[in-house]
């Protein structure tokens, strides 16, 4: 994704299939799209406070390289399926440190690689939101975790996509700790 020459990147079907000419591997591809879309996109923090969001579909979001949550999904989507690959965006709610406990709305992505589903957010791999502003810090803390972490903080609309059984319910969800896939990654 780094080494993507500015020819490549003239649509989304360019880079997908960019992307996919270079990657065999199909967890790699799907990382690299995840990584295109984290990379390239920045957080909209103005609409986002606002609540008055621009168009958030795959082609203004890759135009102007600016979005909220629902934008960096349908981004990896459209990528996804340019690339062959099978990726859909789940809705729902997350919950965050120093936020309002019990949710608010967000959009992530669930892809099928070698038959089995998994879970990814570009959105919040991206970085941060500040009080007024974005700051780029890109991660893979969300990429590929295992439903019971994700779990923690995203409860998807529809229970198939929380891809654990049996489901949470609501009460459940908002009753377990709050912590970021980080803690468990380093052990603990």
């Amino acid at each position: 994704v780094a080494a993507l020459p500015a020819s490549a990147e003239v649509s989304i079907a360019s880079v997908a299939r960019y992307i996919a000419e270079r990657e065999t591997d199909p967890w790699m591809r799907v990382k690299a799209l995840h990584d295109y879309v984290a990379d390239r996109v920045s957080y909209d923090v103005e609409s986002y406070r606002s609540k008055n969001y621009p168009p958030q579909d795959a082609e203004t979001v890759f135009r102007t390289r600016r979005s909220v949550c629902a934008g960096y999904a349908n981004l990896l989507a459209a990528m996804g399926s340019a690339a062959g690959e099978e990726i859909v965006v789940v809705g729902g709610d997350s919950r965050n440190n120093g936020r309002d406990l019990t949710g608010e709305g967000h959009a992530w992505n669930a892809a099928r690689i070698g038959g089995r589903w998994t879970l990814l957010d570009a959105t919040w791999d991206a970085g941060s939101v500040t009080e007024d502003r974005f700051v780029k810090k890109y991660s893979t803390e969300f990429l590929f975790t295992p439903p019971e972490i994700q779990g923690l903080s995203h409860f998807p609309d529809e229970e198939r996509w929380q891809l654990r059984s049996p489901p949470l319910s609501r009460g459940e969800f908002l009753r377990q700790p709050l912590m970021r896939p980080r803690f468990y990654a380093e052990g603990f």
